[in-house]
């Protein structure tokens, strides 16, 4: 099934799961076929040692020229939720500024690829989660999941979240992460069994922007 090009939330079924390089592989793509794309990673965290790795993987790929404050409003020197930032590091997650940020970069790009933090219910602050983020932002989301053991009851919970919340689903994009995993085949045949959500793309693991985007070209 293609990919139509627009705005999309890019989230997983957990953290991971090759959520940066999907959502620079679309960038990319999308790039390369003349739209204008803009890209955002409101919360990301890692090493303070190499703390932007994500969020310039994604301006990278977009060859966007918005600062990187804009792209990355906000980073945690620690891998861990926003929320588990807010109570050990003292950074509380900023979901005005976040917001503002967000509708500014809307109105400056045709498409603007939001990329998430963890799963759909990585919390950011209390009783706020990733969820409510997407649907604050009315984007359609594309569930990055992977080819792991125990995939599909991750994907039916993400999905099953995503309809509470009233977060409208674009599809599936199957990354194959693992050699040994779960068979792409079988998995896409369960998914297609246990779910009424389309399988955008089925990719293979991948490990540059260029792989990203030369995986996904076929199926936009």
């Amino acid at each position: 099934m293609a990919i139509p090009l627009g705005s999309y939330f890019v989230t997983g079924t957990d953290t991971n799961v090759g959520k940066t390089m999907v959502t620079a592989g679309l960038a990319r793509a999308f790039n390369d076929a003349g739209a204008d794309v803009g890209v955002m990673k409101p919360f990301a965290a890692g090493s303070a040692d190499s703390p932007y790795s994500d969020a310039l993987t994604l301006i990278e790929a977009s060859r966007t020229k918005d600062p990187y404050e804009m792209v990355n409003p906000q980073f945690f020197p620690m891998e861990t939720s926003p929320f588990a930032a807010g109570r050990y590091l003292k950074i509380k997650p900023d979901i005005d500024l976040i917001m503002r940020i967000f509708d500014d970069l809307r109105s400056r790009h045709h498409i603007l690829l939001v990329e998430g933090v963890g799963g759909v219910m990585a919390p950011i602050l209390d009783r706020y989660f990733v969820a409510d983020m997407m649907r604050q932002m009315r984007l359609p989301a594309i569930i990055t999941v992977g080819n792991r053991m125990g995939t599909v009851s991750h994907t039916l919970m993400t999905l099953d979240a995503c309809r509470r919340y009233d977060i409208t689903v674009a599809g599936l994009v199957i990354n194959c992460l693992e050699h040994d995993g779960y068979s792409p085949q079988a998995l896409e045949d369960d998914l297609n069994l246990l779910t009424d959500v389309p399988i955008l793309a089925t990719i293979p693991r991948i490990s540059s922007i260029d792989d990203a985007a030369s995986a996904l070209v076929p199926h936009i």
